[in-house]
């Protein structure tokens, strides 16, 4: 099931280079006309592959290969033309400080900008509306409650993720439940194979755990001779969602799905990319500290750095540095959920939190071992208390170093109630699944987005 999106991420991929590559004879041949030859192309291809490059990374950044959230055809138009306007300047600072000064394309540039926004606007269209539809696999879903509705909803309205939910298959615990009217219903009976097979339906997701129902069970077993896969809900809703269902997982998925002692050469390998990274960005950053030490100083009484005790792996307590942003003594002792327009935030505060120039100092935090740069959100002890009497399971995002950037920080908007870190909660719960230096790479890409972002 998972090798629909990733085949369509490549898809996606390969269709924006081919793209890309083919403006640069379409521009070349409206520039140059009849003077236009084979000589011109390869003199122009290898310093425009680079910004090619550079284009493409940007698609990924702004999330533009997330097969999950595709956005409007609109949305993605102004995105591509914005990206392709700083692929432009890129342009400029490349070619005039990188390479052949014989080539100095200036009109070039900006047309071959312009053809190959058009050309890769067009490919995403024709993707997501024609190509991306029809790629499609027939799912059924075996029992229903809410994470099997969302799962259902999320299909009916993402059909270009490529699963087309045909049938449900009618369980005991489904009796009396109204499904939806254009989706077929089958019964959990000897005809279950047959009526799968029928509908070409491949794949089943079963909401309901077939060892409690032995009808069930035997309903699956009579379909394994007909190659009919089966996937639990909680392996489907992490590739639909990219987070786990809380109220789904137990004790046995976590014996089965988070395997600490194979992480040893990765905890080796992230802790040295925590090092190096840190330390080019206090050495990239120190001359604005000065600055932004002034500023908080000039805005409002009280100290430059504000420090607060977090939860970190283990549970071991630290101290979270940050450039101050709100008033003195915001809280008076009593820990507060931060709110979307909070009267406490100084002028220069909102500047900072809107840059996200108040996390530079958690870099020495990095350098200390506190936390790394990828992992969950370190949180209050006086709000992990809380949440673990609310949340299932909330304890087990200590087995790693929280980060200064997550797979939720990045999926998921600021936290400001028990409710929203139960969201969040989810999409920890896959990072610590699924967590790997290639994803922690696509992580700290994709927080680039953050600092053009208002939270």
């Amino acid at each position: 099931m998972s090798g629909v999106i990733t085949i369509k991420k490549f898809l996606l991929l390969g269709g924006d280079a081919a793209f890309l590559l083919l403006s640069l004879p379409v521009t070349l041949f409206i520039a140059f006309r009849a003077e236009f030859d084979r000589q011109i192309f390869i003199d122009h291809l290898f310093p425009f592959l680079f910004i090619y490059l550079f284009i493409l990374i940007l698609f990924f950044i702004t999330g533009l290969y997330d097969i999950r959230s595709f956005k409007s055809a609109t949305s993605t138009f102004s995105t591509v033309i914005i990206i392709h306007g700083i692929g432009a300047i890129f342009g400029i600072l490349f070619f005039y400080l990188a390479t052949d000064p014989a080539i100095t394309p200036k009109t070039n540039l900006a047309l071959n900008m312009l053809v190959a926004a058009i050309f890769v606007s067009f490919w995403r269209v024709l993707f997501q509306k024609y190509l991306a539809r029809h790629m499609r696999i027939n799912v059924a879903i075996a029992g229903l409650n809410e994470h099997a509705k969302e799962l259902a909803a999320i299909m009916a309205i993402r059909p270009y993720m490529g699963y087309n939910l045909t049938a449900f298959v009618r369980t005991d615990a489904m009796l009396g439940e109204n499904v939806l009217g254009n989706v077929k219903t089958f019964f959990a009976d000897k005809n279950l194979a047959k009526n799968l097979r029928a509908s070409n339906i491949d794949t089943v997701i079963t909401a309901e755990n077939p060892h409690l129902n032995p009808a069930l069970a035997q309903a699956f077993v009579e379909c394994i001779p007909y190659k009919i896969r089966f996937l639990d809900l909680a392996q489907s809703y992490e590739l639909l969602t990219g987070r786990v269902p809380i109220s789904y997982v137990n004790q046995a998925w976590f014996l089965e799905n988070i395997t600490e002692h194979q992480k040893k050469i990765y905890d080796s390998l992230k802790r040295i990319a925590d090092i190096a990274t840190a330390s080019v960005f206090l050495a990239l950053s120190l001359p604005l500290w000065p600055l932004i030490a002034l500023a908080v100083k000039w805005d409002s009484e009280g100290p430059v750095f504000y420090k607060q005790e977090r939860v970190g792996k283990n549970k071991k307590l630290f101290w979270l540095i940050k450039f101050r942003s709100m008033i003195e003594h915001a809280e008076s002792g009593t820990a507060i959920w931060a709110e979307e327009k909070d009267k406490r935030i100084t002028r220069v505060g909102s500047l900072l939190r809107r840059t996200h120039l108040d996390e530079l100092p958690q870099m020495i935090n990095i350098i200390k071992d506190d936390i790394s740069l990828v992992g969950p959100r370190p949180e209050r002890i006086e709000f992990v208390r809380e949440l673990e009497k609310q949340i299932p399971h909330y304890n087990i995002r200590h087995i790693t170093k929280p980060g200064f950037t997550g797979w939720a920080q990045i999926n998921f908007r600021y936290a400001r109630t028990p409710m929203d870190t139960y969201e969040k909660f989810q999409y920890d719960l896959y990072y610590l699944k699924n967590r790997s230096l290639i994803l922690d790479i696509s992580i700290l890409l994709k927080t680039v987005n953050l600092f053009f972002k208002r939270q």
